[in-house]
Parts: C-alpha cells; sequence; structure tokens
C-alpha cells in the first residue's frame, strides 16, 4: 500500500479528518476501470474520451490518471467515498495524478 501526504487536513463526509491518502491500486479491476473512466469522462465535462489514447500507458490522460488514482484511494482509505473527488484540493490531486502515473508505467 502506497501513502500520499495531503497538502492540509481534509475533512470527509462523515466528518473525520485525515492527512494522508492510502492508494491500494494493486487492487483496482477490471471492473473499476470503467469507474475510471467515467470520473475521467466527468472530468473532461463528459467529453468522450479518445480510446486510441490508451493503446499505450504514457498516453494516459492527467485526468484518467487523477480517477485512477482517486479509485485507489477511494480503495485504500478508510472513509473516502467517490463524491469526495470534487472537494480534493487541486495541490493534492496533482500528487495523487502523478502518482498513478508511475503506477500505469510500472515505476516501483
Amino acid at each position: 500500500m502506497e501513502k500520499l501526504s495531503l497538502s492540509k487536513p481534509f475533512k470527509l463526509n462523515d466528518d473525520r479528518i485525515i492527512t494522508e491518502l492510502s492508494l491500494l491500486f494493486d487492487e483496482l479491476s477490471v471492473a473499476d476501470f470503467r469507474q475510471i473512466r467515467q470520473l475521467e469522462s466527468q472530468i473532461t465535462d463528459n467529453k468522450i474520451v479518445d480510446t486510441e489514447s490508451m493503446v499505450k500507458p504514457k498516453n494516459f490522460s492527467f485526468e484518467f490518471q487523477l480517477a485512477s488514482g482517486f479509485l485507489a484511494a477511494v480503495k485504500g482509505t478508510n472513509g473516502m467515498r467517490i463524491n469526495d473527488f470534487t472537494r480534493l484540493p487541486m495541490t493534492d490531486a496533482i500528487s495523487l495524478a502523478r502518482t498513478a502515473s508511475f503506477f500505469w508505467l510500472g515505476v516501483d
């Protein structure tokens, strides 16, 4: 399990405060991939995501990396829910997307 420290404390919907995200990329499944694509589409204002760009992991969009990182956080961080997604500070979102990109590129 990977950990990502947050830039500032984050309040979950259940009123708990967390200071880090636990990321379970290894538990992402094919079913989760669909949810990742839906979040990616939501971020891009429902723009249709070009499936050709998914031929190689290096071509995954920032939005895809962010969505997959967030879903890994939902799986690993007790109390984190999908609807917390839009409240995550941008600084932390960028760090989360960067961390996800390392996962997709196979970097340890």
